[in-house]
């Protein structure tokens, strides 16, 4: 169970950096035309989410090895 635990921790934070990186796309295809507010909401909200991921991951303990 705990090896579930750890593969859900690391695909929900590879999933969240690649939020992250759509809204760094996104603000950069976005530049020409000016900022707009929704692309900064879609890059902080990825940004929270890419913390949030990385605070909730296991933390590996010497009786598990």
């Amino acid at each position: 169970m705990e090896k579930r635990i750890i593969i859900a921790s690391w695909l929900f934070t590879i999933g969240s950096g690649l939020f992250v990186a759509d809204a760094i796309a996104e603000i950069s295809a976005g530049i020409a035309q000016g900022l707009s507010l929704i692309s900064v909401l879609h890059l902080a909200e990825g940004i929270l989410f890419l913390v949030g991921s990385i605070c909730l991951m296991p933390v590996a303990s010497k009786e598990s090895q």
